[in-house]
């Protein structure tokens, strides 16, 4: 499971995916992002946190973007959050991977 807060500025300055796999020993997330890239993502979870905290030029294209299109790790499974004032740039994303399920759930008053 990979964890991406998309308000943390590190992460809305990655630009490869070796950005996203940061990790202290530069070796260990060299050769965990190479056996991610080996799979296509297989059996990886990554949840893109707060996607409408993206600016917005990034919500239309970055490596997130990408990810959600499956363009990149086209076998990882993606979950992304979002208040629903992105939620139409989510959908036009998803409509081009193959396996979907988008669920749209408001707040209530109470």
């Amino acid at each position: 499971v990979v964890l991406l807060k998309m308000r943390d500025r590190s992460i809305q300055e990655a630009t490869t995916l070796s950005d996203l796999f940061k990790h202290p020993d530069p070796e260990l997330q060299a050769a965990v992002c190479k056996d991610v890239v080996k799979t296509s993502g297989k059996s990886i979870l990554i949840l893109l946190e707060g996607y409408d905290e993206l600016p917005p030029d990034l919500q239309e294209r970055s490596i997130f973007s990408a990810l959600i299109e499956g363009k990149e790790l086209p076998n990882a499974t993606i979950l992304v959050t979002s208040r629903t004032s992105s939620s139409d740039i989510v959908y036009e994303k998803c409509k081009a991977t193959k396996f979907q399920h988008i669920e749209v759930v408001g707040f209530t008053g109470e």
